[in-house]
């Protein structure tokens, strides 16, 4: 360990916040990186920064606003997502958080979340994110109204806003390799409305980490059922015979659900 990381650890352990002037420099430099498209020195020099800045410190949201962007625009928009919920909870007043967090909970398919975000930027907005903030709100309103129709005349929007909040449940247990929890709330999705094939693969990958590699082909093939262009599934499928042979697979990955870019509200510093 060379003497600067030394004298940094200890200065994190006995000081409670950098200085001022030094935040500033810091924040501005991270600026010009993301003004520069180096997402990567954004991630890595913002969140080095805020290993340093106590919880509340005022910069804190700033800085979280400009690494959540950078995760936003590298396409990791779950990180994204954690990034700019951290900052809902410092700053429930601040429209752009709110704004900033109902694109990145649209880009995990958190719709419901993703609406009641930017409704909740437009009742904090003073004007500046005005037109922004409502184009965003009609758009997730049309995409929330599809997905209730497709589930029947029937369906409301407290069940569609459970049967997704289960849904990132099952997803988390994936994470953690929770296979038999996850299983059990992906039945649980599925049961509360059969419309879509991202439930089906999903189960379908649990199952195989349980070699239950029968009942995997079965939600692969309902998968595509729903969805017959449905590529995950094909390729889970496709590779089921080997995996049969050798085993389930040390990890399990699944792509975003979307491509495109987190769109990012102007973002500050205060000097």
């Amino acid at each position: 360990m060379t003497k600067k990381k030394k004298t940094l650890q200890k200065r994190k352990v006995h000081s409670t916040h950098t200085p001022t002037s030094q935040v500033v420099q810091w924040m501005l430099n991270i600026q010009r990186q993301g003004a520069q498209q180096n997402y990567e020195r954004v991630i890595e020099d913002g969140e080095r920064l805020l290993s340093y800045l106590s919880a509340h410190a005022p910069e804190r949201i700033r800085v979280l606003l400009f690494v959540g962007a950078a995760y936003g625009s590298s396409k990791e928009y779950a990180r994204a997502y954690d990034i700019y919920t951290e900052a809902v909870k410092l700053a429930p007043n601040d429209a752009d958080v709110w704004y900033n967090r109902g694109l990145a909970s649209r880009f995990t398919s958190r719709f419901s979340q993703s609406l009641h975000d930017f409704e909740r930027a437009a009742e904090l907005d003073t004007g500046a994110l005005e037109k922004l903030i409502q184009k965003e709100l009609q758009f997730t309103q049309s995409l929330v109204e599809g997905e209730i129709k497709l589930r029947g005349p029937d369906f409301t929007f407290e069940q569609y806003a459970e049967q997704e909040t289960l849904y990132h449940q099952a997803l988390a247990c994936m994470n953690a390799g929770k296979w038999t929890e996850a299983e059990e709330v992906f039945r649980a999705t599925i049961d509360m409305g059969d419309c879509l094939p991202q439930p089906h693969s999903n189960l379908g990958n649990c199952l195989i980490m349980q070699e239950r590699y029968d009942e995997a082909e079965d939600e692969f093939k309902r998968a595509l059922a729903i969805d017959p262009d449905y590529q995950v599934a094909k390729q889970n499928l496709d590779t089921l015979p080997q995996t049969r042979r050798t085993g389930p697979p040390d990890v399990i990955n699944w792509t975003e659900p979307f491509a495109g870019k987190v769109k990012v509200a102007a973002t500050k510093v205060q000097q």
